[in-house]
């Protein structure tokens, strides 16, 4: 009698590694729960923000300079939101044992985690362009009241979109890959949460490098100037640095992430 051997299969397609990520990411309650709460947060810091500078006594803007300037404010409050996406995408599997699974199917893993950077790339870009939505629906009422509308076509206003979306899918990325590394939800957030907003508490107190001072290295400084740029050159002052400082956050811990995934026991 011969004994059946189960030999997973080498050649799976990464479509089907795509499509399993998914079925995983929208199967979970606790996505569409941050999902649902990243958009009331935009909603309501949006209203906030356009009562506020459409208050008596505040200097005017006009009503495109308004819109930038609640898409910014609400982009910098709401990143966690898709930095927590990413890390439960990952630590979920680590957490309930379902990642031996995966890798069983995928022998050379490093598909499985690509599937799951794609997947957290177009759930983010999905999210983000929701969340500009809902923040254009509840302030322009304001701003019409005021007699300062703006439209969405605006180049200034898509532009502004665009942004949001590409630094909020920085973040996501930094966190599915620091999430990789960590394999821990409270550590993998606790440490993102140090790189978004710790630039605030780095202020003036880190020594500078290359007469740069040294906050500007942070991901969420470096990410938000380098995406600001495609509307305010202001912005655009120091792009090539900002920039080579973003891909650097991105690609030392996803380089280090696909090493230890690839590698390291499940």
């Amino acid at each position: 009698m011969s004994t059946a051997t189960f030999s997973p299969d080498t050649r799976v397609r990464f479509g089907g590694v795509l499509a399993s990520e998914f079925t995983k990411l929208v199967t979970l309650r606790s996505i569409w729960i941050i999902a649902v709460a990243m958009l009331a947060a935009a909603a309501l810091v949006a209203m906030a923000e356009a009562e506020n500078s459409t208050a008596p006594g505040v200097d005017p803007l006009s009503g495109v300079d308004t819109m930038l300037s609640v898409f910014w404010i609400v982009r910098i409050g709401t990143q966690l939101f898709v930095a927590a996406l990413a890390v439960i995408l990952v630590t979920h599997e680590f957490s309930s044992g379902t990642i031996q699974t995966s890798v069983i199917s995928v022998p050379r893993r490093l598909p499985v985690l690509a599937a799951k950077a794609v997947v957290v790339v177009a759930v983010t870009t999905l999210l983000s362009l929701l969340s500009s939505l809902v923040q254009y629906a509840v302030t322009v009422p304001l701003l019409d009241s005021a007699g300062r509308g703006a439209s969405i076509a605006d180049p200034a206003i898509l532009k502004a979109v665009l942004a949001d979306a590409l630094y909020l899918v920085a973040v996501a990325v930094f966190a599915l890959m620091l999430a990789t590394i960590v394999r821990n939800a409270a550590v993998a957030i606790t440490l993102v949460l140090a790189v978004l907003y710790g630039v605030i508490l780095a202020a003036g107190v880190l020594p500078a490098i290359a007469d740069v001072p040294g906050e500007y290295y942070f991901l969420s400084y470096a990410a938000d100037m380098t995406t600001s740029a495609l509307y305010n050159p202001a912005a655009a002052a120091d792009i090539v640095r900002n920039l080579v400082v973003t891909i650097a956050w991105l690609v030392v811990p996803g380089a280090v992430a696909s090493v230890l995934f690839a590698r390291r026991s499940v």
